[in-house]
């Protein structure tokens, strides 16, 4: 469960304001396909998880 797992994140000697947010698969795969979502290793994550989707619910078990 990942509800909690937002916030804040990342190095203020870096400057670094990284949100962390938890959505559905298919908000973020939209967020993809609108260009709302254009950082590169987001961007092949998700295409992992999307190709690799049914493999892992049917060893996982659904999300």
């Amino acid at each position: 469960d990942l509800e909690a797992a937002g916030g804040v994140h990342g190095l203020d000697e870096e400057h670094e304001d990284i949100r962390g947010f938890v959505t559905p698969l298919d908000a973020a795969l939209a967020a993809v396909a609108s260009g709302e979502a254009n950082n590169a290793p987001l961007l092949v994550s998700l295409l992992w998880l999307a190709l690799n989707r049914d493999r892992l619910a049917a060893e996982w078990g659904p999300a």
